[in-house]
C-alpha cells in the first residue's frame, strides 16, 4: 500500500471509531432513559397502591362506625369485606417494594389484625346488647388500634415516599452526568469527525489527481502507436465521430510483406517511421494515425478540412522517395455535409481498394469510382449488429427437385433480415456482416434458425445450410458442437447438408480437413456457386463433395455460347466423376429447365439431376410438398 493509501486508510478508521463511540453515548444514554422511566412508572404505581390501602382501611372504619351508631347487617359485610381487601392489597403491595418497605408492611398489617379482631369483637358485643361503660371501653380500644394502623400506614407511606424522592435524585443526577457527557462527546466527536474527513477529503483529492494523471497516461498510451508515436485505431475511431465536414485520407504501403520478409522486421518498423514522419511533414494541421500494419490515415475536420485539403496526388511519389522508391498507395473521401449516410472510413477505403486494383503507387478519389465501390451506410451497419443482437433474422426455404421428375428431394434454408431494419437483401446483410467481423454470428445464427424451423415443421428431405468458407475455417468453428446442435433439436446429422460457395475460399487445406470432420459426423457436403468464380477445378481436384451447384451465370452463358456450354459439361462431367450429386441453381425460366434436361443428351454417364430457382418454386416460410415442372 502506499503512504497515500495507507493515510487515508488510518483517517477512514478515526472516523468509524470516533462514529462507533458517539454511537455507543447514545445507546447508553438511551438506554439509561429507558431505565429511568420504568422505575418512575413503577414507583408511580406502588404510590398509589399505598394510597389505595389507605383508602381500604377508611372504608373498614367508616363501616364500623356505621354500626355502631345504626347496627346493619350490611354494615358489617362492608367492613369484613374491607378487611379481606386490605389483607389481599397489602400482600400484593408487599412482592412489589424492597424488603425494608415489606418489614414496614408486616407492621402495618399487625396493626390492622388487631384492629380487626377488636372491631369483630365489638361488633359482637353490640349483637349481645352490651352498654354503658364495657361498650365505651371497647370503643375506645378499637379507636387506638385503628389509629395505631393507621399511624403505621402513614409511616410506611412516608417511609416509600422519601426513599423514591432519594433514588429518583440519584438517577436524575445519573442522567443530568450522562447526557452532559454525550452532548460533550457528540461536538467533540463531530469537530473531530469534520478534522478528519476534511483531512480524508484533501488526501482523497490527492490521490484522484494521482489516479487521473495515471489514467490519462494510460489512456494517452491506449491511445498512441508506439512505433510511430502516432495516434492508434482507437484514437482515429473518436476523432472520425466528431462533427463534419471531414475528410480522410488512408496511406498504405505497396508489397510491404514482402518487402518485411526480405528485409527484417527492424527495416520494415523503419520504414514504417519513415512514412509517418513523411506524412507529418506533407499533411500539417491535420491528425494522423496508424491504423495497422502498413495503413496510415490523414483526417481533418471542421475548418481544417476546408482550408487545406490532403487532396494532391502528388503524396504518393513523396512517400515513394521516402520509402527508397517502394510503392505506395491512396485512397481519398471527404464528407460535405454532416447528414451523410455512408460511411467515411467505408468510403475511403473503396477509393484505397480502387488504387490497388489498378496497380498502385497512385492516388485515387472516392469520387471517380463512387458508381462501382461497395460501401454501406452507418445506418445498415448500426442494423445488422442490431439484427445479430436481436437474432431477429427469419428463414424461408426452397425446393430442390430432380430434373426429370419434379420430385421434391431436399430443400435449401434461404436467410431473410426482416423488412424492419432496412437492408435491401441478404447478401448485403452477409456483407456487412462480414465487414464487422461477424460472419461466423451470422452464419451460426442462420443455422440455428433454420434447425429449430425444420424441427418444428418436419420437411422429411435432406436440408441444405449456407455457410461460408470463412466460418468453417474459423477457430471457433467445432463440428462436434455442430453435430451436438442438430440433435439437440431432433433431427438427424444424416439429413444436413453444409452448403458453401467456393468464391470466398482462403484456406483450402484448412478447409478440405473441415469438410473431412463433417463428413465423418455423417452429414454432407455441397459446394456452392460452381463456375461462377475461377477456382472451380482447383477446389473440384482438391476436395469431395457430395453435391455441386452450377451457378446461374453458367447456365445462361452456356445456352447461348458453345465455349461455355464446353465448360458446364466439363465440369457437370468432373463432378459426376468424383461421384457427386448435380445441381442447377437459379432455373428461373421454362428455357432454362428445359436447356438443363436436355444436358442428358451430351453426356454418357449421366447429367444435372435437380434443379433449384423461380421456375420450379420460390423460397416460403413453409416447405412445399411438391412442385410442378414447367
Amino acid at each position: 500500500m502506499s503512504r497515500l493509501g495507507f493515510v487515508r486508510t488510518a483517517l477512514a478508521i478515526g472516523i468509524a471509531i470516533v462514529l462507533v463511540v458517539e454511537a455507543a453515548l447514545t445507546v447508553t444514554l438511551t438506554s439509561l432513559g429507558s431505565t429511568l422511566s420504568a422505575q418512575l412508572r413503577e414507583r408511580a404505581a406502588i404510590a398509589t397502591r399505598y394510597g389505595e390501602l389507605e383508602s381500604t382501611l377508611y372504608r373498614e372504619r367508616v363501616a364500623e362506625r356505621s354500626y355502631v351508631i345504626a347496627p346493619a347487617p350490611h354494615f358489617a359485610t362492608a367492613m369484613n369485606a374491607a378487611a379481606r381487601d386490605f389483607t389481599l392489597r397489602s400482600a400484593a403491595l408487599r412482592v412489589r417494594v424492597s424488603p425494608a418497605h415489606a418489614a414496614e408492611l408486616d407492621t402495618v398489617d399487625a396493626a390492622h389484625a388487631r384492629y380487626a379482631r377488636e372491631s369483630t369483637a365489638l361488633l359482637a358485643e353490640i349483637e349481645r346488647g352490651e352498654r354503658g361503660t364495657a361498650l365505651r371501653a371497647r370503643e375506645a380500644r378499637v379507636a387506638r388500634a385503628y389509629e395505631r394502623a393507621s399511624a403505621d400506614l402513614l409511616a410506611a407511606r412516608a417511609s416509600f415516599a422519601a426513599r423514591t424522592r432519594s433514588l429518583d435524585a440519584a438517577q436524575l443526577a445519573r442522567a443530568a452526568r450522562m447526557r452532559s457527557a454525550a452532548i460533550a462527546g457528540a461536538i467533540v466527536g463531530a469537530l473531530l469527525a469534520t478534522l478528519l474527513l476534511a483531512l480524508l477529503e484533501h488526501y482523497k483529492r490527492r490521490g484522484d489527481e494521482a489516479i487521473a494523471l495515471r489514467i490519462a497516461s494510460l489512456e494517452l498510451s491506449l491511445r498512441t502507436d508506439p512505433l510511430t508515436g502516432l495516434g492508434n485505431a482507437r484514437a482515429f475511431a473518436d476523432a472520425l465521430a466528431r462533427p463534419a465536414p471531414t475528410t480522410l485520407l488512408l496511406v498504405d504501403i505497396d508489397d510491404f510483406k514482402a518487402a518485411n520478409d526480405a528485409r527484417g522486421g527492424a527495416a520494415g518498423d523503419a520504414l514504417l517511421r519513415e512514412l509517418a514522419a513523411t506524412l507529418q511533414h506533407r499533411c500539417t494541421g491535420a491528425s494522423l494515425f496508424r491504423l495497422h500494419a502498413d495503413r496510415f490515415a490523414v483526417l481533418r475536420t471542421g475548418d481544417d478540412a476546408r482550408a487545406s485539403s490532403p487532396y494532391d496526388p502528388t503524396i504518393v511519389t513523396t512517400c515513394a522517395q521516402a520509402l527508397g522508391g517502394l510503392g505506395v498507395s491512396a485512397g481519398y473521401a471527404e464528407r460535405r455535409t454532416s447528414d451523410e449516410e455512408d460511411d467515411l472510413a467505408e468510403r475511403a477505403e473503396a477509393a484505397l481498394l480502387a488504387a490497388k486494383h489498378e496497380g498502385g503507387r497512385r492516388l485515387v478519389r472516392y469520387d471517380e469510382v463512387r458508381e462501382r465501390a461497395s460501401v454501406y451506410s452507418k445506418s445498415h451497419a448500426r442494423a445488422v449488429r442490431r439484427l445479430l443482437d436481436e437474432r431477429a433474422v427469419t428463414m424461408h426455404f426452397q425446393p430442390i427437385v430432380e430434373t426429370a421428375t419434379g420430385r421434391i428431394i431436399a430443400y435449401e434454408a434461404l436467410a431473410r433480415p426482416p423488412a424492419r431494419f432496412g437492408l435491401r437483401n441478404t447478401q448485403e446483410f452477409f456483407d456487412i456482416a462480414e465487414r464487422l467481423h461477424r460472419s461466423f454470428e451470422a452464419d451460426r445464427l442462420c443455422i440455428s434458425t433454420a434447425l429449430r424451423e425444420a424441427a418444428r415443421r418436419k420437411p422429411n428431405a435432406p436440408l441444405f445450410l449456407n455457410a461460408a468458407p470463412a466460418s468453417l475455417e474459423a477457430e471457433r468453428f467445432d463440428v462436434e458442437r455442430c453435430v451436438g446442435d442438430i440433435r439437440a433439436v431432433g433431427l438427424d446429422p444424416r439429413e444436413i447438408v453444409i452448403e458453401l460457395t467456393e468464391r470466398k475460399i482462403v484456406n483450402s487445406s484448412l478447409l478440405a480437413s473441415r469438410i473431412a470432420q463433417i463428413r465423418e459426423w455423417g452429414m454432407r457436403v455441397a459446394l456452392d456457386d460452381t463456375g461462377a468464380g475461377h477456382a472451380g477445378l482447383d477446389v473440384l481436384s482438391a476436395m469431395s463433395f457430395d453435391f455441386v451447384k452450377i451457378d446461374r451465370s453458367l447456365i445462361v452463358r452456356a445456352m447461348g455460347d458453345e465455349r461455355a456450354r464446353n465448360v458446364l459439361l466439363g465440369l457437370i462431367s468432373i463432378a459426376r466423376n468424383a461421384g457427386s450429386v448435380v445441381i442447377a441453381e437459379g432455373i428461373e425460366t421454362p428455357d432454362m429447365h428445359a436447356f438443363a434436361r436436355s444436358l442428358r443428351a451430351s453426356l454418357h454417364d449421366g447429367s444435372v439431376s435437380a434443379c433449384q430457382g423461380f421456375a420450379l418454386a420460390h423460397p416460403q416460410p413453409g416447405f412445399a410438398t411438391h412442385v410442378t415442372l414447367p
